[in-house]
């Protein structure tokens, strides 16, 4: 018995741009990756809160103002 497979075909710019790095010598994707796990480790020490609840993407504001 054969069993199809879908498949998924992509297809990447080939423009360079997911090999350069910036200053840090980080890339986009990896440099997003740090800001969030800082975010949250902030989150969790209770320096930061966001900024309205009900709009999470609003921002954040410190825990003390």
């Amino acid at each position: 018995m054969n069993k199809s497979v879908p498949s998924v075909s992509v297809k990447y710019a080939a423009n360079g741009s997911s090999n350069k790095s910036n200053e840090l010598d980080m890339r986009a994707m990896q440099n997003a990756a740090q800001a969030s796990r800082v975010i949250r480790a902030t989150l969790v020490a209770g320096l930061i809160r966001p900024a309205d609840a009900d709009r999470p993407r609003a921002g954040y504001v410190p825990a003390w103002g």
